[in-house]
């Protein structure tokens, strides 16, 4: 075993370069999708699943915290919203390239 003066008397080793990570060219990251096709398909489901869950239970509770404030909508606040709901038409599509409103060509 060498004494503590020749220990202390030695040279350090020189780092390699390749093992620093201040030398390594930055990784490129990998986008949210690429990364949760890379989880296991169990793990992807019940992140699906808990995602379904959540927000079942805010369309729940959301109804239930209209109904204990009162703020349940009322036959009139409902003809109301009728009111600025767009009509929409439906509109038979002309026939041929170069029809008129009747479907007839030229």
């Amino acid at each position: 075993m060498p004494s503590l003066t020749t220990f202390f008397r030695s040279k350090p080793k020189p780092k390699s370069k390749s093992k620093s990570k201040y030398n390594e060219p930055p990784r490129p990251r990998r986008s949210l999708w690429k990364t949760y096709f890379k989880l296991r398909p169990t793990t992807r489901i019940l992140i699906g699943a808990g995602i379904i869950t959540y927000a079942l239970a805010g369309m729940y509770l959301t109804n239930k915290a209209e109904e204990a404030f009162n703020m349940v909508p009322t036959e009139e606040d409902k003809k109301k919203l009728e009111e600025f709901v767009p009509k929409v038409r439906t509109v038979e599509p002309a026939v041929g390239r170069n029809t008129n409103v009747k479907g007839e060509g030229r």
